[in-house]
């Protein structure tokens, strides 16, 4: 998902008419953990420029497995809405 010039990863918990609710994981030193405050919003779903992401779960915590494909449709999404 795009916001304010930069990407994030999450997972669509409902989708709406209009707008999905997204809880987000954080990333530590190349790994995303879900935080122990759940990250919730409710955004616009055109600001969901790569629906599907390949991640390895490893315990508590997920490995991205498509980092490249991920940065390189957020860099073609920011040049035409940023």
């Amino acid at each position: 998902m795009a916001y304010d010039n930069e990407w994030f990863i999450g997972q669509v918990m409902k989708i709406m008419e209009d707008k999905v609710r997204i809880n987000f994981v954080i990333e530590r030193n190349g790994f995303y953990y879900w935080p122990q405050i759940p990250d919730k919003a409710i955004v616009n779903p055109k600001f969901i420029f790569k629906p599907t992401v390949k991640v390895a779960e490893v315990g508590r915590k997920f490995k991205m497995n498509d980092r490249e494909s991920i940065i390189k449709a957020f860099k073609g999404f920011s040049k035409k809405y940023f």
